[in-house]
């Protein structure tokens, strides 16, 4: 939870909306569907991630313009797709947590075979049921 929280955070403050530059972001409300930030000017919605990925699976992925999520819940995360969010993706260092690179992924690049579903949680997990 707190690398979640503190990836919004970061690109809440230091990243500008892609599409309209230099304009700001606003946070979505909490638990708001496959949303994390909109642009204040534009209104393009945005989810991030964080990927923890050598500097090899950072050129792996651009070099290859492929991208693949496991999402939080596939089948709200599938019917999200026509909505038309953009994804930014933190790739930070495994051991020292700092930040590689962040990729941005407009939502028309975001297709089904993109979302791989999460596992099930088991019963005893905290966020099961």
């Amino acid at each position: 939870m707190v690398k979640y929280f503190f990836t919004i955070l970061y690109i809440k403050n230091n990243i500008k909306c892609v599409r309209y530059k230099n304009a700001n972001f606003e946070k979505c409300k909490t638990n708001e569907k496959s949303k994390d930030l909109v642009c204040l000017k534009c209104n393009q919605k945005y989810q991030i991630k964080a990927k923890f990925a050598t500097q090899k699976q950072i050129n792996n992925i651009i070099s290859k313009n492929e991208f693949k999520t496991i999402c939080g819940e596939y089948s709200t995360t599938i019917n999200n797709i026509d909505e038309n969010i953009d994804y930014m993706i933190i790739m930070y260092e495994k051991t020292s947590y700092e930040i590689k690179n962040i990729l941005y992924v407009k939502n028309e690049y975001i297709n089904y075979e993109c979302i791989i579903p999460r596992n099930q949680l088991s019963s005893n997990a905290k966020r099961a049921g």
